[in-house]
């Protein structure tokens, strides 16, 4: 059982876990598991004074001013968070064959253990596809 939650960041990996189509940023910290969505940031103080600015020149070319502007940076959403029974070691991403579409996570923990896991989007939480433990 964790007394205190963990404070620093251990592991980190970027894998199509939640979705096929948008990579996720998998981080780890002590037995937390958290996996964050990138949001494009395209509103920046620079980008709303162009755009002002622009409009009041010439309002007929405001369409094409915004259309061309492209992401500065990207913002993090924590899209869940997991529990896990012991603390991470390490993680790796994985896909096996064609027909997996989405990354599982290999898992290492203390005391020589190995878990497979992918994120089921029918009930939205982890599901477990192989457990090793190596003496």
């Amino acid at each position: 059982k964790t007394l205190h939650p963990p404070t620093g960041i251990e592991n980190a990996v970027s894998a199509y876990f939640l979705s096929p189509y948008e990579k996720n940023l998998v981080l780890s910290s002590g037995n937390q598991l958290y996996v964050y969505r990138l949001v494009p940031d395209t509103i920046t103080n620079d980008f709303v004074s162009e755009s002002v600015n622009h409009i009041l020149n010439d309002p007929a070319d405001v369409y094409q001013s915004l259309s061309s502007q492209k992401p500065q940076r990207l913002k993090f959403e924590c899209m869940n968070t997991f529990t896990l029974w012991s603390n991470i070691c390490s993680i790796t991403p994985c896909r096996f064959g064609p027909t997996m579409v989405k990354d599982a996570l290999f898992i290492s923990f203390m005391d020589a253990k190995l878990a497979l896991i992918e994120f089921d989007t029918t009930i939205h939480d982890l599901k477990t596809l192989s457990m090793h433990y190596f003496e």
